[in-house]
């Protein structure tokens, strides 16, 4: 099996405003995403609010956007096909995020 990271993206979910009650039911939905996974699952971490991005041409602060990234979950799997199976289950996705997917290299 291989390990992917599963980059998930604002898109555009930094605009709503979701009730409690709707955190309530996506956290409900998360849990038992990932209980569902299983053995696939290996970790994952939501990411804070800004940082900075650092490059030749010098620093500057990560804008609150649609792509701007907002976590990240680690999975195994045989291909990349099962990876975006799960990824299109994900509460987060049903929610308007955006994925990125991307395999890991094997040390």
């Amino acid at each position: 099996m291989s390990k992917y990271i599963i980059l998930y993206r604002s898109g555009g979910t930094h605009k709503m405003q979701f009730t409690e009650e709707v955190q309530n039911q996506i956290a409900d939905d998360w849990d038992q995403w990932v209980a569902d996974l299983g053995d696939s699952y290996v970790q994952s971490s939501p990411i804070q609010r800004g940082g900075i991005i650092v490059s030749s041409q010098g620093e500057t602060e990560v804008e609150v956007s649609d792509e701007m990234v907002n976590g990240y979950i680690i999975v195994q799997a045989n291909i990349q096909d099962e990876v975006i199976e799960m990824s299109k289950n994900c509460p987060l996705f049903k929610v308007g995020k955006v994925f990125e997917i991307r395999k890991l290299p094997s040390h």
